[in-house]
């Protein structure tokens, strides 16, 4: 639903398709450009998380509050 709401918004739909392209096209460069972006930021919390909870199991004063 989020990618209808937005779509009418940042695609031009030129009958012609001239001015922007085709709004397929117009459709699946703001997927692709949407997925990358989705992917981006959760690849850098899984590593944020991944790191923190790597320097938590180091510490042992972490371990032991966890128990």
């Amino acid at each position: 639903m989020n990618f209808y709401g937005c779509f009418s918004i940042f695609s031009d739909g030129d009958q012609s398709g001239a001015k922007y392209g085709s709004i397929f096209g117009q459709s699946m460069a703001f997927g692709i450009i949407q997925i990358i972006i989705r992917f981006t930021i959760n690849f850098v919390i899984v590593m944020a998380a991944a790191k923190i909870a790597s320097s938590l199991t180091k510490n042992p004063l972490w371990v032991k509050a966890q128990k």
